[in-house]
């Protein structure tokens, strides 16, 4: 069966280090019982990407319940030399950015660097609806951010409205 990490603090890759996390046995299917599942309960980021840091994640892996402050529920990747990659059936689910002030970027993902994703899904992601400005209700791209998505779901993922990106915006 599957297990449930709980994060109480974002797990930062910073200055070229290189992280690669992965769950399931080689092969193994998706199956809810033999998914990993990291559970922020909505108290924090799962990860923070500086300075030409790499993170890959390997399914299958669902992120849920993550929260960031203004931009990135999930996963914030800092600047152009850090790169982020999800494969084989990784999920980010109910994570949002949390802000009462002016903006609120992101629900699932902010990226100023390369973000690709193969096989995964983000579903029910949003910026906060406190803000004055909310764009990219999964997804949010900053100039000079890259990003590619291959075979993905996007449901349910909320901007206030379509030209905010309801699941990606571009910068």
């Amino acid at each position: 069966p599957g297990s449930t990490v709980v994060f109480e603090h974002a797990l930062v890759v910073d200055r070229g280090a290189r992280v690669v996390l992965a769950c399931g046995a080689a092969g193994a299917s998706s199956s809810t019982e033999e998914r990993c599942v990291f559970d922020g309960r909505h108290r924090t980021r799962f990860f923070e990407v500086y300075r030409g840091g790499s993170l890959t994640l390997r399914g299958p892996l669902t992120l849920r319940r993550g929260v960031g402050p203004a931009m990135a529920g999930a996963i914030y990747v800092h600047d152009a030399r850090s790169a982020v990659r999800l494969h084989d059936s990784v999920e980010i689910v109910a994570s949002f950015a949390l802000s009462t002030a002016a903006l609120a970027y992101g629900g699932a993902v902010w990226t100023a660097g390369t973000f690709e994703a193969i096989d995964a899904a983000f579903a029910n992601n949003t910026p906060a609806v406190e803000a004055a400005s909310v764009l990219g209700g999964a997804i949010f791209v900053a100039a000079g951010g890259v990003v590619a998505l291959v075979r993905c779901a996007l449901t349910r993922n909320g901007a206030r409205t379509t030209t905010s990106g309801g699941a990606v915006y571009v910068a």
